[in-house]
């Protein structure tokens, strides 16, 4: 679990069975998260990306490959050591931390972006807030906090939730991207945006959990849902029925730091878009 363990309950660690890199790259949330990153950051050379719950750090893949520095930062050791692992089998370079979401230990505004997937659903509010803070508080004024989460409205996942025994962390739920924008806004971060991601259906959820999740279903209805996971002009709809969506921000400019801000490659495409079109 990516917060701080208690005296009589420590986390589980779920990357104790060491999953293969080809198993993480293979699912479609993999590919469809990659994807949307590249279109919002398509030049990312120079800046310095902190993934906080990263595990295997997979999901930082997209910004390692292209140039920019990343840290993983997980309270599993196996995690990390599968992330090393990975990365140098790539030849790219890593920073790895062992420590725990709620207490990032980095100094503040060392980070261009901080961003996670899958983690913010294994939080309750009130360690939720803290998380969000650490992030923020990382992060130079100017950067970005970005999260991926699971959609409470997706009827796939819901089924998930319910089935499922025993998640790989004790705690797990779902958020509406409204709700997490309004955490986020809550926070202090400026210009929230909220996305879809992931779609296309998932009936993998409702089939028999003796069957292999990995077949030719899931392939056809990705290609069949392309054209829209690649559409950028319907964000707030496809937050609506989208299997996660994901919600970012901009970390606030303080006035006495406006000169320790560091030069990003012109910031998100979809926020630039929205520039371009308020200067036409």
């Amino acid at each position: 679990m990516p917060t701080a363990p208690t005296d009589n309950h420590p986390p589980r660690d779920a990357w104790a069975r060491k999953p293969r890199l080809s198993e993480l790259t293979r699912q479609d949330i993999w590919w469809l998260r990659r994807g949307f990153l590249e279109r919002l950051w398509p030049d990312v050379r120079g800046m310095s990306v902190i993934e906080v719950g990263s595990g295997p750090a997979h999901d930082s893949l997209t910004f390692a490959e292209r140039g920019a520095r990343v840290t993983a930062l997980d309270c599993s050791q196996t995690g990390l050591e599968l992330a090393w692992r990975f990365y140098r089998g790539l030849g790219l370079p890593l920073q790895t931390m062992l420590g725990f979401a709620d207490n990032i230990p980095f100094e503040d505004g060392r980070f261009d972006m901080a961003f996670n997937a899958g983690v913010l659903e294994h939080f309750t509010d009130e360690q939720l807030e803290v998380v969000i803070d650490e992030m923020i508080r990382v992060v130079h004024p100017g950067g970005y906090v970005l999260a991926f989460c699971p959609n409470r409205f997706n009827v796939f996942y819901q089924a998930n939730l319910k089935r499922a025994r025993q998640h790989a962390y004790d705690f797990e739920r779902a958020f509406t991207a409204g709700e997490v924008r309004k955490r986020f806004e809550a926070r202090g971060l400026l210009d929230v945006h909220v996305s879809g991601v992931h779609v296309h259906p998932a009936p993998n959820y409702f089939l028999p959990t003796w069957l292999p999740k990995y077949h030719r279903i899931e392939p056809f209805f990705r290609r069949m849902f392309a054209p829209l996971e690649r559409l950028d002009g319907l964000h707030r709809l496809k937050s609506l029925i989208g299997q996660d969506f994901v919600v970012w921000g901009r970390v606030p400019k303080g006035a006495r730091q406006q000169q320790a801000i560091s030069h990003m490659r012109g910031g998100p495409a979809v926020q630039t878009q929205t520039q371009t079109r308020k200067a036409a």
